[in-house]
């Protein structure tokens, strides 16, 4: 989320002289009790951000650093074939928007497991890219174990984003995923 607001502070040329940093950003935004969500012992009991507290979190963050926007949707990944179409669609149409205007964001909720040999674990990382030709998406993981953003096929990305999380996780909030759509208002 760090990376996500000194972005848009950069784009919007009101980044202060220092970047916000993780702590800043943990103890400036309360909601959702995120700073201790991300303690060892989270919340509790309760670990990281599921999609809809993930909302939550990303709309406060905006409005605690008064960064303008014009709306902000939380979009439900579906795996069924006739009911992921739409969402799908709309999905494509943003990350081809995100691209060619950059007037727009796209922070992925995702199954880790499904794009990286890692753990199947819900996992949350900005879109930093999308190529119109190959439809690859660019992801700048924020997990210390990857060094490098990465690329992977819509298709993959989809199915990332749609994965029901394994069972252990639904106590805890985790259903399934699906991605934060920012539309910024450029006037700052």
């Amino acid at each position: 989320m760090v990376s996500v607001i000194n972005a848009i502070l950069e784009t919007t040329n009101t980044l202060p002289h220092t970047p916000v940093t993780q702590q800043d950003i943990l103890e400036k935004v309360r909601a959702a009790h995120w700073k201790e969500r991300m303690g060892t012992n989270g919340y509790k009991g309760r670990r990281g951000l599921p999609l809809e507290v993930l909302g939550q979190v990303v709309k406060a963050s905006l409005d605690a650093y008064k960064i303008n926007y014009n709306s902000l949707e939380i979009v439900q990944a579906k795996r069924e074939e006739k009911s992921s179409r739409s969402i799908q669609k709309i999905l494509l149409s943003r990350l081809a928007q995100f691209e060619t205007q950059g007037n727009c964001l796209i922070i992925a909720h995702f199954d880790q497991g499904s794009f990286i040999r890692d753990l199947n674990i819900p996992h949350i990382s900005p879109v930093g890219g999308f190529n119109l030709n190959t439809k690859k998406v660019t992801l700048l993981d924020v997990d210390p174990s990857q060094p490098y953003p990465y690329q992977i096929s819509f298709k993959a990305f989809y199915k990332g984003i749609s994965t029901h999380y394994n069972h252990v996780f639904k106590h805890f909030g985790y259903g399934r995923g699906g991605y934060i759509y920012i539309q910024i208002d450029p006037t700052p």
